[in-house]
């Protein structure tokens, strides 16, 4: 028993097709907005805006935009270091300068800088008077982006500012009985519940 025709020239075809896919180099071409790393095994090699030559079966590469970037932080309901209950948010603005960072060292770096810019942001003003924040703008403006400097550079990441966009005194009231409100209110709000 033989091997037919059709199955033959489709076994020519398939040797033919796996044997140009390794054979041949693609071109890759890194826009003047991005920067990226080609990972060949264990070698990562940076890449600057241009073309690129690389081996599709025995490489990747991942690029990102490394111009600057604005990252809007959610407002968070805080105290001040004077027991004000404040409602804070913010905008942070950067640029990637250290691509090797950004993508290797770092997983899904976005998300990292949001949340550790949130963590800058909340650490200067827990440790501020409500009134010096209000007072002394533009001392505090900079010790919010020294603050998100200090935390940032991990990521791959040079800080131009983090700013206050939302800075207001906040009432904050307990609709989940989550522990903030005294016990003497929780237990008649109980007792209430019994009858």
């Amino acid at each position: 028993m033989g091997i037919g025709l059709e199955t033959l020239f489709h076994l020519v075809y398939e040797i033919v097709h796996w044997t140009v896919s390794w054979c041949t180099l693609a071109l890759k071409m890194i826009e003047a907005t991005d920067e990226g790393v080609k990972i060949t095994g264990s070698k990562v090699k940076l890449l600057k805006p241009g073309f690129h030559l690389w081996h599709q079966e025995l490489s990747s590469i991942y690029t990102t935009n490394v111009m600057r970037q604005t990252q809007p932080l959610a407002d968070q309901l805080l105290t001040t270091q004077d027991g004000k209950r404040v409602r804070v948010g913010g905008v942070l603005v950067y640029r990637i300068n250290d691509v090797y960072k950004w993508l290797i060292e770092n997983e899904d770096s976005s998300e990292a800088v949001e949340e550790m810019a949130a963590h800058a942001l909340r650490e200067v003003i827990i440790t501020s008077d409500f009134l010096d924040m209000q007072e002394a703008r533009k001392q505090k403006r900079d010790e919010l982006t020294r603050s998100a400097q200090e935390m940032l550079g991990m990521f791959g990441v040079r800080v131009e500012y983090l700013r206050l966009t939302t800075f207001a005194a906040s009432e904050a009231k307990d609709l989940h009985h989550s522990g903030t409100l005294n016990s003497r209110v929780l237990a008649a709000t109980s007792e209430e519940d019994d009858e």
